[in-house]
């Protein structure tokens, strides 16, 4: 009896200790809120910059007037693809002293937080628990420090793989593997997160409509590319400019996600008849993709119902682009892309007319070059970001 009462003292002042110390590092990223006379930055987008939409939203915002910045926290900031305003290596991050100093940061220089994927900025209340929960922690923490927060998720961070594969022939999650179990576990971990998110009346974006049947009440937020880069790629070497078989580039970034063991083997057996010439998939830094892109009269994105960001950077390309657009992924969405929809039974024979045909087969290049320019250029993304955060301009 002695050494349990022992034992519950000792936890007892375990735990103040613990509240004493978030009550400390609370006070200081509320004080270093109060001292900044003026915060420089409207918005922090971040922490994961997933193909690098962190980035381009903010450099979208900052060109109407509401000075955005992007941040990755990383592994290896040296080796992304894609980078970003605020960098930090992860080791740096995880030290308490590294997170408390970014929350003191974010709480006095900018007005509001765009968090990708439920991702914690900083957990101040945990030594090492990073769920997606603990993200709740830092609004709470932000909201006392006067900054508003927004949420955004990507696509396999939430989507739900078992409906996902019930209603699409073509669903890269009909087969079971360890890869696929562990995306289903956290996709429902971060679903959960973002349903109280609602609750709590904290804005909720998806950027892929699909997503909309998962996260119903969830607005959509445009992919942003860099709309005339593409473009001007696209004019320096027009499609069909070379001789011979439609240039095709399939260059998918996870293969087992864009169905790569199904589509794969009938771009080979095209390419070795000459139907095609078949450019090679070579990983390239993102900056490389224009003139990647350029290179092709055709660009085959994805099978898994929705078009993805290779698909928008193609059509500003002007580019024939394939995809599946599958009915049920477009649903709820307010657009539809201008593309050649495909599926992996129908690509060959799409193909084989493309090849016949050439210029005369029917693509309306100019129709998806304005569907790029109308959703993806970051004005649309602007405009609901400022509505949902009620963000000022600054500059």
């Amino acid at each position: 009896m002695i050494n349990w009462l022992r034992k519950r003292r000792r936890e007892r002042a375990r735990l103040r200790k613990l509240e004493e110390d978030y009550r400390r590092t609370d006070a200081e990223v509320i004080d270093a809120s109060r001292a900044a006379k003026v915060r420089p930055f409207s918005i922090l987008i971040g922490p994961t910059n997933s193909a690098g939409q962190a980035t381009l939203w903010a450099k979208a915002l900052s060109r109407r007037g509401h000075l955005a910045q992007s941040l990755r926290i990383s592994n290896d900031p040296t080796a992304e693809w894609f980078s970003a305003d605020v960098e930090i290596p992860r080791l740096e991050w995880t030290a308490i002293d590294g997170r408390l100093a970014l929350a003191k940061k974010i709480a006095s220089q900018y007005d509001s937080v765009l968090i990708e994927s439920m991702r914690p900025l900083f957990s101040l209340h945990s030594k090492r628990d990073y769920a997606a929960m603990r993200t709740f922690d830092d609004i709470k923490l932000l909201k006392k420090a006067g900054v508003k927060s927004a949420i955004v998720f990507h696509g396999s961070d939430i989507r739900d793989t078992q409906a996902h594969a019930k209603r699409e022939t073509f669903s890269p999650y009909r087969h079971s593997s360890p890869e696929l179990e562990q995306l289903q576990v956290r996709a429902a971990e971060f679903r959960a997160a973002g349903r109280r998110a609602f609750w709590r009346r904290i804005p909720v974006f998806v950027t892929t409509p699909d997503l909309l049947l998962d996260m119903p009440r969830a607005h959509w937020l445009p992919i942003t590319i860099d709309v005339d880069k593409f473009a001007e790629a696209g004019q320096m070497r027009p499609c069909w400019s070379s001789p011979g078989g439609p240039k095709v580039l399939f260059q998918p970034s996870k293969g087992w996600l864009k169905s790569a063991d199904l589509v794969s083997p009938i771009l080979e057996r095209l390419n070795a008849e000459g139907v095609i010439e078949l450019l090679k998939n070579e990983a390239v830094k993102h900056e490389q993709m224009a003139s990647k892109i350029a290179q092709a009269d055709v660009v085959i994105d994805r099978f898994d119902g929705i078009a993805g960001v290779a698909s928008v950077e193609a059509m500003a390309a002007k580019r024939i682009v394939i995809a599946n657009l599958a009915k049920w992924a477009y649903k709820r969405a307010e657009s539809v892309p201008p593309l050649v929809h495909a599926t992996p039974g129908t690509l060959e024979a799409v193909l084989r007319e493309i090849s016949a045909k050439r210029e005369g087969f029917e693509n309306d290049f100019e129709a998806g070059l304005a569907y790029a320019q109308m959703w993806h250029d970051g004005g649309e993304s602007t405009v609901r970001i400022v509505k949902a955060l009620k963000l000022k301009k600054i500059s």
